[in-house]
């Protein structure tokens, strides 16, 4: 049988008596409906079924108030009245009988209030049926609660000292395990007067040496999702381990995402982290190995934010050494310094002439390395508002690509990147008679400025502002000027983009939300496009528009975002700008959830 609330507060009480418990006094003119439920099952007026019934009908009708558990004694008349159990004329004369109660209640309430501690307690009489069904709930709900807490606390033990773990080491203690998923929907826009051969894929191009070109011309529809998970460790205070498992094409470097399609195969899954970390005790140093988080200040304008780094990088931040724990330091100005191999080159071919095998191995001397610097400061203002800035240079080194004079021998197939998106100048490096294969046509050498300001002055919303600069010293104007011989081909040696949020300081609980914008404008040559934002213009550089993003917490740890960027190309080919023109606006609607 079901127990309604109000009846099993009496029940509690009752409970309460019999242990012996020291009660509240209850007003003896004070008559309740359970008490006038009570009384008509005790007179025979109504059955215990109709009274169950009677109370179900009245929480139905209203929600319970937690402030006011017992049951209106009017609700209990007006049902009575519309089963046909009492006439009208009663229910009307109950009604002012029962309002004249409330006021003489009421006059007495300030002398009822003085009465001694020990008054007696009227308990309204409840039948054998309810006791019994109130003492088995009860015990059952108290076994259910005790069984709980002692489990609970077994599993945090257990995971303090590491029982079932047999001879444990120390470091399982400092095992963390955090992952991520997300799923996409996206929607591809291309405007009506988009070139069918603007968006040439220049990865297919290279493997089959025929031309291949991207869809730029049809709406596309796609689900993606993205999952990943992480493992860290701290086998000693200062030594970190982590790996990350990750979704996506292990083939490039900057998108994690698995689009959704390929008739049921398995996803592709690799790891993108993996790394050794060690930290000094006052936290100044800092020096980690293996493939690593981007450890620059950075927004997408220059590297993608799903992209991480193999190589090696150190910290140095040369005000923490004066106290680990000084609360008053608001400088932390710091320098970054990494090597990064981008591409081994280990060519080798037999049967050819000594002139290709020379240049063969000329080529395998010229591993591919990004050597890369920054120095920058974050400084905490006394409101609480945060300035970072940074000023980067990266060096590309032997990344640009060489023709061929050997023909049928592949001698400088080597020198084309690995991977490639759309924007950077190319040359084909391939011998006029062979398969097509192409090459950067630019060196890059970068100098990046980066700031970025956290304002908590109209808390507890934060404005997010940053702004981002790009220019390539080593583009040679000239140079690209001779690949296309009478075009006035523009600049594409620079990039900048600038932009604002407003929101919550995080996305991690119920209810935090945040709105941004951002404007980018990003030559074909300021960047590698290889590294660059994955999402906008489909990938690559030669872009400029804008991005609108809303997110919302519709859980802890879940977020809900919608995202919508338009970008045009700024010179998708110089020299038929009209015949090559590229437009793309994309939605993304997001949902993910982290741990």
């Amino acid at each position: 049988m079901t127990i309604a609330r109000p009846l099993v507060n009496l029940g509690r009480v009752l409970l309460a008596l019999a242990l012996g418990s020291v009660l509240q006094p209850v007003q003896a003119s004070e008559i309740t409906g359970t008490d006038l439920l009570n009384l008509l099952v005790d007179s025979k007026v109504i059955s215990e079924q109709q009274a169950d019934e009677l109370v179900d009908r009245i929480q139905r009708r209203s929600q319970p108030d937690p402030n006011q558990p017992d049951i209106n004694p009017g609700d209990v008349l007006q049902l009575l009245k519309d089963s046909g159990a009492i006439s009208e004329s009663a229910y009307q004369d109950l009604m002012q009988k029962q309002e004249r109660r409330k006021q003489a209640m009421s006059s007495q309430q300030g002398a009822e209030s003085k009465a001694d501690s020990s008054s007696k307690v009227r308990v309204p009489y409840l039948p054998d049926y309810i006791r019994r069904d109130l003492e088995q709930s009860i015990k059952h709900q108290v076994e259910v609660d005790v069984v709980q807490k002692v489990k609970d606390e077994a599993v945090r033990t257990a995971r303090v000292y590491g029982w079932g773990i047999e001879e444990a080491p120390g470091w399982v203690h400092s095992l963390k395990i955090s992952g991520d998923g997300r799923i996409r929907y996206q929607w591809d826009h291309f405007p009506d007067d988009n070139a069918a051969i603007s968006y040439p894929d220049l990865n297919a191009i290279n493997d089959s040496g025929e031309l291949v070109f991207n869809n730029v011309e049809d709406d596309r529809h796609r689900f993606r999702s993205r999952f990943r998970v992480l493992l860290k460790a701290k086998p000693s205070e200062r030594i970190e381990l982590g790996v990350r498992l990750t979704t996506g094409d292990e083939g490039d470097p900057v998108s994690a995402n698995q689009t959704l399609g390929r008739f049921s195969q398995k996803w592709d899954a690799s790891f993108d982290l993996g790394y050794i970390k060690f930290t000094s005790f006052e936290e100044n140093w800092v020096f980690a190995g293996g493939r690593v988080k981007n450890p620059f200040l950075h927004t997408d304008l220059v590297f993608d934010s799903d992209m991480t780094f193999e190589g090696l990088y150190g910290t140095h931040y040369w005000l923490r050494q004066e106290s680990v724990f000084d609360d008053q330091r608001q400088w932390d100005p710091y320098i970054t310094i990494g090597l990064f191999p981008l591409q081994e080159i280990h060519s080798s071919r037999a049967g050819l002439q000594e002139a290709t095998q020379d240049l063969i191995s000329e080529i395998n001397d010229q591993d591919k390395y990004l050597y890369a610097a920054q120095i920058g400061a974050s400084y905490d203002f006394i409101n609480r508002n945060k300035l970072e800035m940074g000023l980067a240079y990266y060096k590309y080194d032997q990344i640009q690509g060489r023709r061929n004079p050997f023909e049928g021998t592949g001698a400088t197939d080597a020198t084309a990147s690995q991977f490639y998106q759309l924007g950077n100048s190319l040359i084909q490096i391939n011998h006029p008679n062979d398969p097509v294969k192409l090459g950067l046509a630019s060196g890059y050498e970068l100098i990046n400025a980066t700031v970025k300001y956290t304002m908590v002055d109209f808390f507890p919303t934060y404005v997010f502002l940053h702004a981002d600069f790009v220019k390539n010293l080593d583009f040679d104007q000239d140079y690209i000027d001779s690949l296309y011989p009478g075009v006035d081909v523009p600049s594409r040696d620079q990039g900048y983009e600038f932009g604002i949020a407003a929101g919550t300081s995080t996305l991690t609980y119920l209810r935090d939300w945040r709105v941004s914008f951002l404007y980018r404008h990003l030559e074909g040559d300021a960047v590698l496009d290889a590294f660059a934002d994955s999402d906008f213009l489909l990938g690559g550089t030669d872009a400029e528009g804008y991005i609108l993003q809303f997110q919302y917490g519709i859980y802890d740890n879940t977020v809900v975002s919608a995202k919508w960027l338009s970008a045009d190309a700024i010179d998708a080919d110089p020299s038929d700008s009209e015949d090559f023109n590229l437009s793309v606006d994309t939605l993304q609607v997001d949902v993910s959830a982290s741990f």
